[in-house]
């Protein structure tokens, strides 16, 4: 297994709706595979920008700038999808949208001034946006009977993007730190 190294996020938390569907979907792939709620995936999310850690007194005053400026806006997330490593990853697939490529854009531009380690797949050119399912306990064995059973889920969703929420890893413990919601 790979070590894990401490790792803070600029997040949108998913609607209630949404919610409980990838906390269905946790609780299927742990009753049929043993693979387990990811740890990098405390609560149903999907990230903008992920680092090793913060300025965050200053990250905090531009998320709220930025959220007050931001209409509630729409996104679909549909299928499944594997990314490919060392430490398999299986999720749900965000669609790009220009509402929310420009958010994204916004905020790694304001925000990665005061980041330390910002991780490069963020990055506007190789974002991909996604709802983590699975990874750490996927092994040859299982990965085969989780992507042939999440096949036969319909996945169509049309999700509301409404905040921005700022996460942090202490110690192994994933915690929100703030949230802010879109409008004030």
């Amino acid at each position: 297994m790979n070590k894990v190294y401490p790792m803070h996020g600029i997040v949108s938390l998913l609607d209630e709706t949404h919610t409980d569907l990838v906390n269905q979907l946790w609780e299927e792939l742990k009753r049929r595979f043993g693979v387990g709620n990811p740890a990098a995936t405390f609560v149903p999310h999907f990230s903008y920008q992920v680092a090793a850690g913060y300025a965050v007194e200053k990250v905090e005053e531009i998320l709220a700038d930025v959220a007050r400026e931001t209409a509630v806006f729409t996104t679909r997330a549909e299928g499944i999808a594997l990314f490919p490593s060392e430490m398999n990853i299986i999720y749900i697939p965000v669609v790009r949208n220009l509402a929310l490529t420009q958010l994204h854009e916004r905020l790694w531009t304001a925000v990665s001034p005061h980041s330390q380690g910002s991780v490069l797949y963020y990055t506007p050119p190789r974002w991909f946006p996604h709802i983590t399912l699975a990874h750490d306990d996927i092994t040859p064995d299982n990965l085969g009977p989780i992507v042939a059973w999440m096949h036969s889920q319909t996945i169509a969703w049309t999700i509301t993007v409404d905040n921005l929420a700022l996460v942090s890893d202490e110690n192994g413990r994933h915690s929100i730190n703030r949230r802010f919601t879109f409008g004030g």
